[in-house]
Protein backbone atom coordinates (compact mmCIF):
# COMPACT_ATOMS: atom_id res chain seq x y z
CA UNK A 1 0.00 0.00 0.00
CA UNK A 2 1.12 3.70 -0.64
CA UNK A 3 0.98 6.42 1.08
CA UNK A 4 2.18 10.19 0.48
CA UNK A 5 5.20 7.91 -1.33
CA UNK A 6 5.46 5.29 1.59
CA UNK A 7 5.46 1.84 1.26
CA UNK A 8 3.23 0.94 4.03
CA UNK A 9 1.95 -2.53 4.65
CA UNK A 10 0.15 -3.43 7.63
CA UNK A 11 0.79 -7.02 7.61
CA UNK A 12 4.70 -6.11 7.35
CA UNK A 13 4.58 -3.90 10.30
CA UNK A 14 2.33 -7.04 12.36
CA UNK A 15 5.70 -9.22 11.20
CA UNK A 16 8.09 -6.50 12.69
CA UNK A 17 5.63 -6.61 16.28
CA UNK A 18 5.85 -11.04 15.96
CA UNK A 19 9.71 -10.63 15.87
CA UNK A 20 9.95 -7.94 18.68
CA UNK A 21 7.34 -10.45 20.77
CA UNK A 22 9.35 -13.70 20.24
CA UNK A 23 12.35 -11.35 22.14
CA UNK A 24 10.55 -10.01 24.22
CA UNK A 25 9.48 -13.45 25.88
CA UNK A 26 12.85 -14.14 26.87
CA UNK A 27 13.26 -11.32 29.35
CA UNK A 28 9.45 -10.36 29.79
CA UNK A 29 10.49 -10.44 33.40
CA UNK A 30 13.00 -8.23 33.66
CA UNK A 31 11.65 -5.83 31.13
CA UNK A 32 8.46 -5.88 32.96
CA UNK A 33 9.96 -4.76 36.32
CA UNK A 34 12.38 -2.30 35.50
CA UNK A 35 9.90 0.66 34.16
CA UNK A 36 6.40 -0.76 35.96
CA UNK A 37 8.32 -0.46 39.62
CA UNK A 38 8.72 3.29 39.54
CA UNK A 39 5.17 4.15 39.59
CA UNK A 40 3.84 2.21 42.40
CA UNK A 41 6.93 3.32 44.65
CA UNK A 42 5.33 6.91 43.53
CA UNK A 43 2.42 5.73 44.39
CA UNK A 44 3.62 3.92 47.75
CA UNK A 45 5.98 6.84 49.06
CA UNK A 46 3.99 10.06 48.09
CA UNK A 47 0.23 8.33 48.29
CA UNK A 48 0.75 6.76 51.79
CA UNK A 49 3.49 9.55 52.95
CA UNK A 50 2.83 12.42 51.80
CA UNK A 51 -0.95 11.70 51.98
CA UNK A 52 -1.36 11.71 55.57
CA UNK A 53 -0.01 15.97 55.06
CA UNK A 54 -2.03 16.62 52.71
CA UNK A 55 -5.68 15.19 53.49
CA UNK A 56 -7.58 15.96 50.76
CA UNK A 57 -6.86 17.02 47.13
CA UNK A 58 -9.57 18.06 44.73
CA UNK A 59 -12.42 16.12 47.19
CA UNK A 60 -10.32 13.38 47.06
CA UNK A 61 -7.61 11.28 49.33
CA UNK A 62 -4.43 12.04 47.90
CA UNK A 63 -3.92 8.44 47.09
CA UNK A 64 -6.78 8.53 45.05
CA UNK A 65 -6.37 11.65 43.42
CA UNK A 66 -2.65 10.94 41.84
CA UNK A 67 -3.06 7.24 41.38
CA UNK A 68 -4.94 7.81 37.82
CA UNK A 69 -2.07 10.08 37.03
CA UNK A 70 0.61 7.46 37.83
CA UNK A 71 -1.21 4.79 35.63
CA UNK A 72 -0.47 7.37 33.14
CA UNK A 73 2.88 7.46 33.49
CA UNK A 74 3.58 3.67 33.60
CA UNK A 75 1.97 3.80 29.71
CA UNK A 76 4.16 6.48 29.42
CA UNK A 77 7.29 5.21 30.65
CA UNK A 78 6.57 1.81 28.88
CA UNK A 79 6.82 3.67 25.21
CA UNK A 80 9.13 5.61 25.56
CA UNK A 81 11.65 3.68 26.83
CA UNK A 82 10.67 1.20 24.36
CA UNK A 83 10.74 3.68 21.37
CA UNK A 84 13.99 5.58 22.36
CA UNK A 85 16.96 3.44 24.15
CA UNK A 86 15.74 0.17 22.56
CA UNK A 87 14.63 1.67 19.38
CA UNK A 88 17.98 3.20 18.86
CA UNK A 89 20.27 0.46 20.22
CA UNK A 90 18.18 -1.66 17.22
CA UNK A 91 18.56 0.95 14.78
CA UNK A 92 22.58 2.05 15.37
CA UNK A 93 24.10 -0.61 17.33
CA UNK A 94 22.78 -4.05 16.43
CA UNK A 95 21.79 -3.44 13.03
CA UNK A 96 18.30 -5.00 13.59
CA UNK A 97 16.88 -2.67 11.14
CA UNK A 98 19.54 -3.07 8.64
CA UNK A 99 18.22 -6.69 8.47
CA UNK A 100 14.61 -6.52 8.87
CA UNK A 101 14.45 -3.78 5.28
CA UNK A 102 16.78 -6.46 3.57
CA UNK A 103 13.79 -8.50 3.74
CA UNK A 104 10.49 -8.17 2.27
CA UNK A 105 9.67 -5.50 4.94
CA UNK A 106 10.06 -1.73 4.22
CA UNK A 107 11.55 1.01 6.57
CA UNK A 108 7.98 2.03 6.80
CA UNK A 109 6.81 -1.03 8.29
CA UNK A 110 9.48 -1.34 10.78
CA UNK A 111 8.96 2.33 12.34
CA UNK A 112 5.53 1.56 12.54
CA UNK A 113 5.62 -1.97 13.70
CA UNK A 114 7.97 -0.45 16.43
CA UNK A 115 5.21 1.98 17.49
CA UNK A 116 3.01 -0.92 17.61
CA UNK A 117 5.42 -2.37 20.04
CA UNK A 118 5.68 0.49 21.87
CA UNK A 119 1.96 0.58 22.37
CA UNK A 120 1.96 -2.94 23.32
CA UNK A 121 4.82 -2.22 25.73
CA UNK A 122 3.04 0.75 27.35
CA UNK A 123 -0.56 -1.19 27.42
CA UNK A 124 1.41 -4.30 29.54
CA UNK A 125 3.33 -1.74 32.06
CA UNK A 126 -0.18 -0.09 32.44
CA UNK A 127 -2.21 -3.28 33.24
CA UNK A 128 0.56 -4.09 35.71
CA UNK A 129 0.08 -0.90 37.51
CA UNK A 130 -3.60 -1.18 37.76
CA UNK A 131 -3.86 -4.58 38.89
CA UNK A 132 -1.24 -4.05 42.03
CA UNK A 133 -3.09 0.17 42.56
CA UNK A 134 -6.77 -2.35 43.41
CA UNK A 135 -6.22 -2.99 46.62
CA UNK A 136 -5.15 0.86 47.76
CA UNK A 137 -9.12 1.73 46.32
CA UNK A 138 -8.11 4.09 44.19
CA UNK A 139 -11.17 3.12 41.77
CA UNK A 140 -14.42 4.70 42.63
CA UNK A 141 -16.43 4.20 39.35
CA UNK A 142 -17.22 0.86 37.33
CA UNK A 143 -16.22 3.41 34.33
CA UNK A 144 -12.56 2.19 35.55
CA UNK A 145 -12.63 -0.72 33.55
CA UNK A 146 -12.07 1.36 30.52
CA UNK A 147 -8.73 2.30 31.73
CA UNK A 148 -6.96 -0.63 30.49
CA UNK A 149 -8.30 0.37 26.55
CA UNK A 150 -6.99 3.89 27.20
CA UNK A 151 -3.84 2.68 28.17
CA UNK A 152 -3.25 1.96 24.51
CA UNK A 153 -4.31 5.89 23.43
CA UNK A 154 -1.19 7.17 25.68
CA UNK A 155 1.14 4.07 24.47
CA UNK A 156 0.47 5.12 21.06
CA UNK A 157 1.47 8.60 21.35
CA UNK A 158 4.46 8.69 23.49
CA UNK A 159 5.66 5.58 20.82
CA UNK A 160 5.53 7.98 17.95
CA UNK A 161 6.77 11.29 19.78
CA UNK A 162 9.78 8.81 21.19
CA UNK A 163 10.23 7.26 17.65
CA UNK A 164 10.06 10.54 15.84
CA UNK A 165 12.74 11.85 18.08
CA UNK A 166 15.29 8.74 18.00
CA UNK A 167 14.64 8.80 13.69
CA UNK A 168 16.30 12.72 14.01
CA UNK A 169 18.62 12.60 16.37
CA UNK A 170 22.45 11.48 15.59
CA UNK A 171 24.43 10.70 18.77
CA UNK A 172 22.88 8.45 21.43
CA UNK A 173 23.39 11.20 23.85
CA UNK A 174 20.68 13.36 22.69
CA UNK A 175 18.61 10.93 24.05
CA UNK A 176 18.97 12.27 27.31
CA UNK A 177 17.79 15.97 26.69
CA UNK A 178 14.65 14.05 25.45
CA UNK A 179 14.48 12.92 28.80
CA UNK A 180 15.78 15.60 30.68
CA UNK A 181 13.72 18.60 28.92
CA UNK A 182 10.90 16.76 27.75
CA UNK A 183 9.56 14.00 30.06
CA UNK A 184 10.36 15.62 32.91
CA UNK A 185 8.77 19.01 32.89
CA UNK A 186 6.05 16.88 31.46
CA UNK A 187 5.82 14.35 34.73
CA UNK A 188 6.01 17.35 36.98
CA UNK A 189 3.38 19.65 35.69
CA UNK A 190 0.49 17.44 33.45
CA UNK A 191 -1.47 17.12 36.73
CA UNK A 192 -0.27 14.29 38.13
CA UNK A 193 0.64 15.15 41.70
CA UNK A 194 -1.08 18.62 42.18
CA UNK A 195 -4.14 20.65 40.14
CA UNK A 196 -3.09 22.99 37.61
CA UNK A 197 -5.75 25.55 38.52
CA UNK A 198 -3.28 27.10 41.21
CA UNK A 199 -0.36 27.59 38.74
CA UNK A 200 -0.04 30.62 36.10
CA UNK A 201 -2.20 30.59 32.90
CA UNK A 202 0.80 30.12 30.34
CA UNK A 203 1.44 26.65 32.53
CA UNK A 204 -2.08 25.64 31.96
CA UNK A 205 -1.90 26.42 28.70
CA UNK A 206 1.18 24.53 27.95
CA UNK A 207 -0.19 21.90 29.91
CA UNK A 208 -2.79 21.34 27.54
CA UNK A 209 -0.35 20.20 24.76
CA UNK A 210 1.16 17.72 27.02
CA UNK A 211 -0.48 13.92 26.00
CA UNK A 212 0.75 13.16 29.85
CA UNK A 213 -1.74 15.67 31.20
CA UNK A 214 -4.83 14.45 28.72
CA UNK A 215 -3.81 11.00 29.48
CA UNK A 216 -4.55 11.66 33.25
CA UNK A 217 -7.42 13.86 33.00
CA UNK A 218 -8.82 10.63 31.12
CA UNK A 219 -7.74 8.19 33.48
CA UNK A 220 -8.81 10.67 36.35
CA UNK A 221 -12.48 11.07 34.96
CA UNK A 222 -13.15 6.75 34.64
CA UNK A 223 -11.54 5.65 37.88
CA UNK A 224 -12.70 8.89 39.98
CA UNK A 225 -15.22 11.09 38.07
CA UNK A 226 -17.09 8.01 36.53
CA UNK A 227 -17.67 10.57 33.59
CA UNK A 228 -16.80 9.04 30.65
CA UNK A 229 -17.93 12.17 28.92
CA UNK A 230 -15.47 13.88 30.17
CA UNK A 231 -12.91 11.36 29.38
CA UNK A 232 -13.67 11.37 25.44
CA UNK A 233 -12.48 14.95 25.20
CA UNK A 234 -9.04 13.45 26.67
CA UNK A 235 -9.17 10.57 24.53
CA UNK A 236 -10.46 12.70 21.32
CA UNK A 237 -7.00 14.72 22.02
CA UNK A 238 -4.70 11.61 22.03
CA UNK A 239 -6.45 10.44 19.03
CA UNK A 240 -6.07 13.43 16.80
CA UNK A 241 -2.21 13.67 18.03
CA UNK A 242 -1.90 9.81 17.05
CA UNK A 243 -3.15 10.63 13.68
CA UNK A 244 -0.94 13.51 13.17
CA UNK A 245 2.34 12.11 13.75
CA UNK A 246 1.29 8.61 12.80
CA UNK A 247 3.26 9.32 9.31
CA UNK A 248 6.24 11.51 10.41
CA UNK A 249 8.08 7.87 12.27
CA UNK A 250 8.07 6.49 8.95
CA UNK A 251 8.93 9.04 6.78
CA UNK A 252 11.88 9.83 9.23
CA UNK A 253 13.24 6.47 9.05
CA UNK A 254 12.59 6.11 5.37
CA UNK A 255 14.81 9.22 4.76
CA UNK A 256 17.48 8.03 7.24
CA UNK A 257 17.81 4.17 5.69
CA UNK A 258 17.04 4.57 2.04
CA UNK A 259 17.04 8.17 1.46
CA UNK A 260 13.61 7.96 0.22
CA UNK A 261 10.82 10.90 -0.33
CA UNK A 262 8.67 12.47 2.58
CA UNK A 263 10.08 15.65 4.02
CA UNK A 264 7.35 17.28 2.60
CA UNK A 265 4.54 15.61 4.61
CA UNK A 266 6.76 16.54 7.89
CA UNK A 267 6.99 20.05 6.95
CA UNK A 268 3.78 20.54 6.43
CA UNK A 269 2.93 18.56 9.75
CA UNK A 270 5.29 21.29 11.15
CA UNK A 271 3.65 24.04 9.87
CA UNK A 272 0.35 22.97 10.71
CA UNK A 273 1.43 22.25 14.15
CA UNK A 274 2.75 25.52 14.90
CA UNK A 275 -0.74 27.41 13.22
CA UNK A 276 -2.73 25.18 15.54
CA UNK A 277 -0.43 25.99 18.83
CA UNK A 278 -0.57 29.87 18.07
CA UNK A 279 -4.35 29.93 17.53
CA UNK A 280 -5.20 27.63 21.20
CA UNK A 281 -2.48 29.88 22.49
CA UNK A 282 -4.47 32.98 21.44
CA UNK A 283 -7.82 32.04 22.37
CA UNK A 284 -6.44 31.00 26.06
CA UNK A 285 -4.75 34.08 26.36
CA UNK A 286 -5.51 36.80 28.45
CA UNK A 287 -6.11 35.22 31.25
CA UNK A 288 -6.13 37.64 34.24
CA UNK A 289 -5.91 37.40 37.96
CA UNK A 290 -8.66 37.43 40.86
CA UNK A 291 -7.88 38.95 44.19
CA UNK A 292 -9.95 38.55 47.61
CA UNK A 293 -10.67 40.85 50.40
CA UNK A 294 -12.37 39.77 53.62
CA UNK A 295 -13.89 42.10 55.68
CA UNK A 296 -15.60 41.47 58.85
CA UNK A 297 -19.36 42.63 59.18
CA UNK A 298 -20.43 41.76 62.83
CA UNK A 299 -18.70 40.76 66.34
CA UNK A 300 -18.45 37.58 66.50
CA UNK A 301 -19.63 35.39 69.71
CA UNK A 302 -19.89 31.96 70.71
CA UNK A 303 -23.07 30.29 69.75
CA UNK A 304 -24.45 33.16 67.69
CA UNK A 305 -24.30 33.70 63.85
CA UNK A 306 -21.57 36.29 62.87
CA UNK A 307 -21.18 37.23 59.37
CA UNK A 308 -18.02 37.78 57.17
CA UNK A 309 -18.15 39.73 53.17
CA UNK A 310 -16.11 38.17 50.48
CA UNK A 311 -15.13 40.80 47.75
CA UNK A 312 -13.58 39.78 44.55
CA UNK A 313 -12.04 41.81 41.61
CA UNK A 314 -11.73 39.59 38.45
CA UNK A 315 -9.89 40.91 35.35
CA UNK A 316 -12.44 38.71 33.32
CA UNK A 317 -15.23 36.45 33.73
CA UNK A 318 -17.34 36.52 36.79
CA UNK A 319 -15.41 35.48 40.31
CA UNK A 320 -16.74 33.03 42.02
CA UNK A 321 -16.24 31.96 45.60
CA UNK A 322 -15.05 28.04 45.72
CA UNK A 323 -14.14 27.16 49.15
CA UNK A 324 -13.67 28.75 52.67
CA UNK A 325 -12.26 27.28 55.96
CA UNK A 326 -13.24 28.25 59.15
CA UNK A 327 -10.24 27.49 60.66
CA UNK A 328 -12.56 25.17 63.59
CA UNK A 329 -12.87 22.27 61.06
CA UNK A 330 -15.84 22.98 59.45
CA UNK A 331 -15.63 24.04 55.00
CA UNK A 332 -17.87 25.14 52.86
CA UNK A 333 -17.59 24.78 48.99
CA UNK A 334 -19.76 26.58 46.19
CA UNK A 335 -20.04 27.16 42.90
CA UNK A 336 -22.02 29.72 41.60
CA UNK A 337 -21.62 32.43 38.74
CA UNK A 338 -20.75 32.13 34.94
CA UNK A 339 -19.76 28.98 33.99
CA UNK A 340 -18.15 29.24 30.68
CA UNK A 341 -19.18 27.28 27.67
CA UNK A 342 -21.82 25.61 30.02
CA UNK A 343 -25.23 25.92 32.18
CA UNK A 344 -24.82 28.24 35.08
CA UNK A 345 -26.43 31.63 36.30
CA UNK A 346 -25.51 32.73 32.91
CA UNK A 347 -23.98 31.45 29.77
CA UNK A 348 -21.62 31.83 27.13
CA UNK A 349 -21.19 30.36 23.55
CA UNK A 350 -17.25 30.97 23.19
CA UNK A 351 -15.10 30.37 26.13
CA UNK A 352 -13.09 33.10 24.84
CA UNK A 353 -11.91 34.68 27.94
CA UNK A 354 -10.40 38.23 27.13
CA UNK A 355 -13.98 39.29 25.68
CA UNK A 356 -15.28 38.61 29.46
CA UNK A 357 -15.17 42.25 31.05
CA UNK A 358 -13.53 43.53 34.24
CA UNK A 359 -15.95 42.39 37.11
CA UNK A 360 -16.47 42.69 41.19
CA UNK A 361 -18.78 40.38 43.23
CA UNK A 362 -19.48 40.24 46.90
CA UNK A 363 -20.93 37.82 48.98
CA UNK A 364 -21.60 37.24 52.82
CA UNK A 365 -21.01 34.48 54.68
CA UNK A 366 -22.74 33.74 58.01
CA UNK A 367 -21.39 31.22 60.56
CA UNK A 368 -21.70 30.18 64.30
CA UNK A 369 -18.81 29.32 66.28
CA UNK A 370 -18.85 26.83 68.81
CA UNK A 371 -16.04 28.01 71.11
CA UNK A 372 -13.98 31.16 71.95
CA UNK A 373 -10.46 31.46 70.64
CA UNK A 374 -8.54 32.97 67.74
CA UNK A 375 -9.59 31.74 64.08
CA UNK A 376 -8.08 32.30 61.23
CA UNK A 377 -10.62 32.01 58.17
CA UNK A 378 -9.71 31.20 54.40
CA UNK A 379 -11.28 31.85 51.19
CA UNK A 380 -10.55 30.60 48.10
CA UNK A 381 -11.80 31.99 44.70
CA UNK A 382 -11.79 31.54 40.70
CA UNK A 383 -12.11 34.10 38.17
CA UNK A 384 -14.20 32.19 36.01
CA UNK A 385 -15.10 28.66 35.50
CA UNK A 386 -15.47 25.90 32.59
CA UNK A 387 -18.65 23.78 32.54
CA UNK A 388 -19.67 21.14 30.45
CA UNK A 389 -23.20 19.94 31.30
CA UNK A 390 -23.12 19.82 34.98
CA UNK A 391 -23.60 22.21 37.66
CA UNK A 392 -19.95 22.02 39.32
CA UNK A 393 -17.07 23.72 37.11
CA UNK A 394 -15.10 21.15 35.16
CA UNK A 395 -11.82 23.43 34.56
CA UNK A 396 -11.10 26.36 36.64
CA UNK A 397 -9.73 29.83 35.63
CA UNK A 398 -6.94 31.92 37.40
CA UNK A 399 -7.57 31.49 41.17
CA UNK A 400 -6.75 33.76 44.25
CA UNK A 401 -7.19 33.35 48.45
CA UNK A 402 -7.26 35.32 51.22
CA UNK A 403 -7.37 34.81 54.96
CA UNK A 404 -8.17 36.80 57.81
CA UNK A 405 -7.35 36.47 61.45
CA UNK A 406 -10.14 37.41 64.40
CA UNK A 407 -11.20 36.63 67.84
CA UNK A 408 -14.16 34.90 68.85
CA UNK A 409 -15.76 35.38 72.71
CA UNK A 410 -18.10 34.28 75.02
CA UNK A 411 -18.41 31.18 76.92
CA UNK A 412 -18.22 27.67 74.99
CA UNK A 413 -21.62 26.79 73.39
CA UNK A 414 -23.33 23.58 74.84
CA UNK A 415 -23.10 20.61 72.92
CA UNK A 416 -26.92 20.77 71.44
CA UNK A 417 -26.97 24.01 69.15
CA UNK A 418 -29.30 26.38 67.73
CA UNK A 419 -30.71 24.17 65.02
CA UNK A 420 -34.22 22.36 65.72
CA UNK A 421 -33.83 18.47 64.90
CA UNK A 422 -36.30 17.38 62.37
CA UNK A 423 -38.34 14.31 61.69
CA UNK A 424 -39.61 12.71 58.80
CA UNK A 425 -42.61 9.77 58.64
CA UNK A 426 -45.01 8.60 55.89
CA UNK A 427 -43.26 10.05 53.22
CA UNK A 428 -45.40 10.12 49.60
CA UNK A 429 -41.99 8.49 47.79
CA UNK A 430 -41.19 5.71 50.51
CA UNK A 431 -44.67 4.72 51.83
CA UNK A 432 -46.65 2.06 50.42
CA UNK A 433 -50.19 0.15 51.49
CA UNK A 434 -51.13 -3.31 49.73
CA UNK A 435 -53.55 -6.39 51.43
CA UNK A 436 -53.96 -4.09 54.17
CA UNK A 437 -50.14 -3.73 55.12
CA UNK A 438 -48.45 -0.49 55.26
CA UNK A 439 -44.53 -0.32 54.90
CA UNK A 440 -42.68 2.97 55.82
CA UNK A 441 -40.16 4.56 57.32
CA UNK A 442 -39.64 6.91 60.24
CA UNK A 443 -36.06 9.37 59.96
CA UNK A 444 -34.52 12.15 62.07
CA UNK A 445 -31.82 14.32 62.57
CA UNK A 446 -29.90 17.60 64.08
CA UNK A 447 -27.69 18.93 62.51
CA UNK A 448 -25.92 20.40 65.68
CA UNK A 449 -26.80 17.82 68.38
CA UNK A 450 -27.10 14.19 68.80
CA UNK A 451 -30.78 12.86 68.43
CA UNK A 452 -31.46 10.60 71.42
CA UNK A 453 -34.65 8.94 70.44
CA UNK A 454 -38.10 9.07 67.90
CA UNK A 455 -41.21 8.71 70.28
CA UNK A 456 -44.10 7.73 67.78
CA UNK A 457 -47.94 7.63 69.05
CA UNK A 458 -49.24 4.76 66.55
CA UNK A 459 -52.77 4.88 65.56
CA UNK A 460 -53.86 1.87 67.68
CA UNK A 461 -53.15 4.17 70.93
CA UNK A 462 -49.73 2.77 71.70
CA UNK A 463 -46.72 4.98 72.18
CA UNK A 464 -43.12 3.62 72.13
CA UNK A 465 -39.47 5.77 72.58
CA UNK A 466 -37.47 4.09 69.86
CA UNK A 467 -33.71 5.33 71.43
CA UNK A 468 -30.66 5.74 69.09
CA UNK A 469 -28.24 2.83 68.71
CA UNK A 470 -24.94 4.72 67.79
CA UNK A 471 -22.99 6.80 70.28
CA UNK A 472 -22.34 10.12 70.58
CA UNK A 473 -19.06 11.81 68.99
CA UNK A 474 -18.37 15.13 70.62
CA UNK A 475 -15.71 17.14 67.68
CA UNK A 476 -13.35 19.37 69.76
CA UNK A 477 -15.02 22.79 67.76
CA UNK A 478 -18.05 21.74 65.96
CA UNK A 479 -21.75 20.26 66.99
CA UNK A 480 -22.50 16.74 66.36
CA UNK A 481 -24.26 15.68 63.45
CA UNK A 482 -26.26 12.87 63.72
CA UNK A 483 -29.22 10.99 61.75
CA UNK A 484 -31.15 7.80 62.76
CA UNK A 485 -34.25 5.88 61.70
CA UNK A 486 -35.73 2.34 60.27
CA UNK A 487 -37.95 0.68 58.37
CA UNK A 488 -41.94 -0.11 60.02
CA UNK A 489 -44.24 -2.29 59.09
CA UNK A 490 -47.63 -2.23 60.18
CA UNK A 491 -51.23 -4.24 59.53
CA UNK A 492 -54.49 -1.73 59.35
CA UNK A 493 -57.38 -1.48 57.63
CA UNK A 494 -58.89 1.39 55.51
CA UNK A 495 -59.86 3.92 57.06
CA UNK A 496 -58.45 7.78 58.34
CA UNK A 497 -55.49 7.56 60.97
CA UNK A 498 -52.46 9.50 62.22
CA UNK A 499 -49.29 9.33 62.97
CA UNK A 500 -47.00 11.51 65.76
CA UNK A 501 -43.55 11.35 66.03
CA UNK A 502 -40.99 12.92 68.30
CA UNK A 503 -37.36 13.65 67.73
CA UNK A 504 -35.50 14.53 70.95
CA UNK A 505 -32.07 16.00 70.37
CA UNK A 506 -29.23 16.77 73.48
CA UNK A 507 -25.76 16.57 73.78
CA UNK A 508 -23.68 13.96 74.42
CA UNK A 509 -24.20 14.37 78.51
CA UNK A 510 -27.39 14.36 77.93
CA UNK A 511 -28.52 18.18 78.10
CA UNK A 512 -29.63 21.01 76.73
CA UNK A 513 -32.59 18.70 75.24
CA UNK A 514 -34.56 20.50 72.41
CA UNK A 515 -37.60 18.16 70.44
CA UNK A 516 -39.56 18.41 67.01
CA UNK A 517 -43.09 17.44 66.75
CA UNK A 518 -44.51 16.09 63.71
CA UNK A 519 -48.21 14.95 63.23
CA UNK A 520 -49.50 13.75 59.92
CA UNK A 521 -52.93 12.24 58.90
CA UNK A 522 -53.65 10.12 56.12
CA UNK A 523 -55.86 7.52 54.85
CA UNK A 524 -55.62 4.05 53.85
CA UNK A 525 -58.27 3.18 51.03
CA UNK A 526 -60.06 -0.51 49.98
CA UNK A 527 -58.15 -0.31 46.27
CA UNK A 528 -54.67 -0.55 48.60
CA UNK A 529 -53.78 2.93 47.79
CA UNK A 530 -53.26 5.83 50.54
CA UNK A 531 -53.11 9.56 50.48
CA UNK A 532 -52.27 12.10 52.96
CA UNK A 533 -55.08 13.98 54.52
CA UNK A 534 -54.59 17.61 55.09
CA UNK A 535 -51.31 19.58 55.76
CA UNK A 536 -48.81 17.89 58.76
CA UNK A 537 -48.75 19.84 61.58
CA UNK A 538 -44.56 20.40 62.59
CA UNK A 539 -43.88 21.69 66.00
CA UNK A 540 -41.75 24.16 66.23
CA UNK A 541 -42.01 25.08 62.34
CA UNK A 542 -39.09 25.04 60.63
CA UNK A 543 -36.91 27.88 60.35
CA UNK A 544 -35.62 28.93 56.50
CA UNK A 545 -32.55 30.49 57.84
CA UNK A 546 -29.47 29.15 56.30
CA UNK A 547 -26.52 29.43 58.54
CA UNK A 548 -22.99 27.95 58.38
CA UNK A 549 -21.81 25.78 60.59
CA UNK A 550 -25.57 24.52 61.19
CA UNK A 551 -27.74 24.71 58.09
CA UNK A 552 -31.61 23.62 58.36
CA UNK A 553 -33.16 20.78 56.93
CA UNK A 554 -34.62 21.00 53.28
CA UNK A 555 -38.46 20.57 52.92
CA UNK A 556 -37.99 17.15 51.94
CA UNK A 557 -35.37 14.84 53.32
CA UNK A 558 -33.78 12.64 50.73
CA UNK A 559 -32.76 9.22 52.32
CA UNK A 560 -32.45 5.93 50.91
CA UNK A 561 -34.47 3.66 52.69
CA UNK A 562 -32.69 0.20 51.87
CA UNK A 563 -30.02 1.93 54.17
CA UNK A 564 -32.10 2.25 57.25
CA UNK A 565 -32.57 -1.09 59.94
CA UNK A 566 -35.83 -2.65 60.51
CA UNK A 567 -37.85 -1.42 63.74
CA UNK A 568 -36.18 -2.11 66.63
Amino acid sequence: MTVLSLDISPAGAWRYWLRNSVVFKRTWLLGLMAWFIEPVIYLVAMGLGLGEYLKTVGGLKYIVFIAPGLLAVSAMYGATFETTWNSWFKMDESRVYDACIATPLSAEDVALGEALWGTTRAAAYGAAFAIVAVPFGVYRSWWGILTIPALFLIGANFALLGLTFTYLITRVDYLSYYWTLFMTPMFMFAGVFFPLNQLPGWVRTLAWFMPLHHGTEMMRALMTDGTPARAGWSALWLVCASLVFLLVPPLILRRRLVAGRGWAYVFVVAIAGAVLATVLVTRSSGEGKVSVSIAVRTHFSTAAPGKIRVTMNSDHGNPQVTSISWGDGNEDSEYSGFCVGGPGLGRLSLPVISTLPRTQSSVDFVHVFRRPGRYRVTVHAIEYSFCTGSAAPTKDGPSGKASILFQVNGPAASGNGRAQPFVEIMSTNHTSYGNGVVHGWVDAGDTDGYVRSITISWPDGSTRAYNNPNTCVDPSNAWSNTRFGFQWTRRWAPGLYSIKAVALSTDCRGGTSQTTTLIVPFRLFPNDMWKPSGRPTLIPPRSREIVSGEPTVPEQVIVNPSTLPSEP
